[in-house]
């Protein structure tokens, strides 16, 4: 029986070896070592931080922003046992079939591998999370809610189609598995101790070892046959710039791709969309949460194909009352406690002026679905792979001594103009179905940089193709020109797709143990 190894403890070794070494205990990290343990005992697993969070070890990732505005990247991803998925919503999709293929117009390269090579591992990771085939089936889905199949836009147009996202019930990976990984026979779990140097041999094509430093000092020297980088994409991008001294511009990086393509799930709030009666309670951003339920409005596969778009989707968040008589509504309780106050009377005015929206929403609340007034539109898109959106490393030094790596996040003309005709198309096509009409705002870039927001989906970086001139790793997902490293991750999307990408992370991870098992 094994247990959780404390690099900080004086007793640690100071040489680690095994068999296979993976770096980062998220939800690639930890699916990985599962699967390996079965085939390949002698796995290392080693994470930077410890059980629980802890700010001196979060505040190595707090590099800059060089573009476009950004999350804080000291809370993008959580570095302790669990990764990322201590934070995780839950929200699960296979990709679709459309989000494999080439499409050079917008600079998606396509993926080396397709739906039939990962349909099996997709199966298998959403079993490991609580999730059926059938949950991807909207009108399974919808039945399963007690809603209408019959309100789903496919039935009724040719161009829309709902896109549902299912919550995975057991999300926080780093306490479901913490005791088996802890006790797993063939896995050796290392906490506190960050790697800090990739260091390959003289020629440069295999790793020889890992340099890795707890945050009080103590140096460790990480001995295996594989190895396997699954921090996130923004660390491991990083880890290989930095780890320069045999190759000058980084590991893997003869082409200038490591940390290149960065992307997220782009949205942007924008116009205003006034229902009719006819418009599915489905849609309802607040009526399908209570039920538990993800329900978009997209297009289908052959009409972004014709149009030329990227992944596109809209959510339907109601506005009952506007701002201003929400705000007014806070405000009485303290207007009432100074009745001379002119404010009184015009907050009692701006709030009976919207009765009927505060009617609605409690109609909506007590009794079933009435449309509000108003929808605020947010648009929702994959982004278009861009070579200038990237990770790159500043001269300043973390308390590990290793340089901090900094975002320069950026939006493109393809991202703009996906969010621009897409939201006519889908006013269009709702108009048609007789659902109501937008109110358009002009999508325009400086509207989208002063609204724009991520998902805290981080894709690319070391992206994956089977030439190494287009990609840092191959189609398993080992880096070209370096025999026994591996990157696990988003990281290694070559693009973005339509869904969050944790599923699909562990189905990716599955697929890698069993190549590295020997099965693949």
């Amino acid at each position: 029986m094994t247990a959780f190894v404390d690099a900080r403890d004086p007793s640690a070794p100071r040489i680690l070896r095994g068999s296979v070494c993976i770096v980062g205990a998220g939800a690639a990290g930890i699916t990985l070592a599962r699967a390996l343990a079965k085939t390949r005992p002698g796995v290392l697993l080693i994470e930077s931080g410890g059980l629980e969070i802890d700010g001196a070890t979060q505040m190595l990732f707090a590099g800059h922003q060089l573009g476009q505005r950004y999350f804080e990247l000291t809370s993008c991803r959580l570095r302790y046992f669990g990764g990322t998925t201590n934070h995780w919503s839950g929200f699960c999709r296979a990709n679709d079939p459309i989000d494999y293929e080439p499409r050079p117009a917008l600079g998606l390269p396509g993926w080396p591998i397709g739906h039939e090579d990962l349909a099996p591992y997709i199966e298998a990771a959403g079993a490991s999370l609580g999730i059926t085939a059938a949950a991807f089936d909207p009108a399974a889905v919808v039945r399963g809610r007690g809603l209408d199949p019959d309100q789903l836009v496919e039935r009724h147009g040719t161009h829309l189609m709902t896109k549902i996202f299912e919550l995975a019930p057991d999300i926080r990976l780093g306490q479901i598995f913490r005791d088996e990984i802890a006790t797993a026979p063939g896995v050796t779990p290392v906490l506190n101790l960050s790697v800090t140097k990739i260091a390959l041999d003289p020629t440069g094509t295999r790793v020889d070892h890992l340099e890795a430093r707890t945050l009080s000092g103590v140096a460790h020297r990480i001995e295996a046959e594989d190895y396997v980088l699954c921090a996130h994409a923004i660390e491991n991008a990083r880890l290989m710039l930095a780890s320069d001294d045999v190759i000058p511009q980084g590991v893997g990086n003869a082409h200038d791709l490591v940390g290149r393509y960065f992307s997220d799930h782009a949205h942007v709030e924008a116009s205003r969309f006034i229902p009719s009666e006819r418009f599915p309670a489905l849609y309802d951003f607040d009526a399908a949460r209570r039920r538990r339920l993800n329900a978009n409005l997209s297009f289908t596969d052959d009409f972004l194909r014709e149009q030329g778009l990227l992944q596109y989707y809209c959510r339907f968040t109601p506005v009952y009352v506007s701002p201003e008589a929400e705000a007014a509504r806070g405000r009485l309780k303290a207007d009432l406690l100074a009745p001379a106050d002119r404010q009184l009377f015009a907050d009692i005015a701006a709030v009976m002026a919207e009765l009927d929206g505060t009617r609605r929403w409690r109609q909506t609340r007590r009794s079933g679905f009435r449309p509000p007034p108003v929808y605020l539109l947010d648009h929702r898109i994959e982004q278009a792979p861009n070579r200038d959106s990237r990770v790159v490393l500043s001269q300043r030094r973390d308390a590990l001594g290793s340089r901090i790596a900094d975002l320069d996040w950026r939006v493109s003309d393809a991202d703009i103009d996906t969010i621009a005709r897409g939201q006519r198309a889908i006013g269009r096509e709702l108009a048609a179905l007789g659902y109501g009409r937008i109110e358009e705002e002009e999508i325009t870039r400086p509207l989208v940089e002063a609204r724009v927001e991520g998902h805290y989906h981080h894709i690319g970086t070391l992206r994956m193709a089977d030439r190494p001139e287009e990609g840092v790793v191959d189609r398993w997902q080992k880096v070209h020109g370096v025999a026994n490293l591996h990157v696990g991750g988003s990281a290694v999307f070559p693009s973005a797709g339509y869904s969050g990408p944790t599923m699909m992370i562990i189905a990716m991870s599955l697929r890698l143990a069993e190549r590295l098992g020997g099965r693949a």
